[in-house]
């Protein structure tokens, strides 16, 4: 969200300075672990938006984001932690696991997306035999020829 108050502080600053304000307010409660405030500006944010007129084009989206934050936080307030309250009493407050969890979700993506190029590169090749790959890893339209490889091998097409 604090980009789309970015966005909407070049297009008017005065309204995008109020909401900068607002989610650092947010930020201090949840961080504090006082939902209760924490909601009541996260609900003064979303009617603040909502009575926004502007011409920044990604207001729409900021408003749904704003609107969606507050039944996030209305729905796990049982669920938010008081993190000053443990750094006073020496505990360790980290975001270790958020990092691994997004590190195995970036992961899974890219692998994911790895793979369906190199099958669609594999395709592309017109033997499909593994040993007619010189057009994956040349780049270059496939030969008709038998590589050597396969010539010595025995592997027919």
């Amino acid at each position: 969200m604090r980009q789309y108050v970015k966005g909407l502080s070049h297009h008017d600053p005065e309204e995008g300075r109020a909401a900068d304000r607002l989610l650092r307010q947010i930020k201090g409660y949840l961080w504090n672990g006082n939902v209760r405030d924490g909601h009541r500006v996260i609900q003064e944010l979303v009617m603040d938006l909502e009575c926004t007129q502007t011409n920044y084009p990604s207001i729409k989206a900021l408003r749904r984001a704003a609107g969606e934050f507050e039944v996030y936080i209305n729905n796990n307030a049982g669920m938010i932690p008081n993190y000053a309250e443990r750094r006073r009493y020496g505990e360790r407050v980290s975001t270790g696991f958020v990092e691994s969890a997004i590190n195995t979700v970036v992961w899974r993506a890219l692998s994911t997306r790895l793979w369906a190029s190199a099958l669609a590169s594999v395709s592309r090749c017109s033997g499909r035999s593994p040993a007619r790959i010189s057009c994956f890893k040349s780049g270059h339209e496939p030969s008709t020829a038998r590589s050597e490889a396969s010539s010595n091998s025995g592997i027919q097409d």
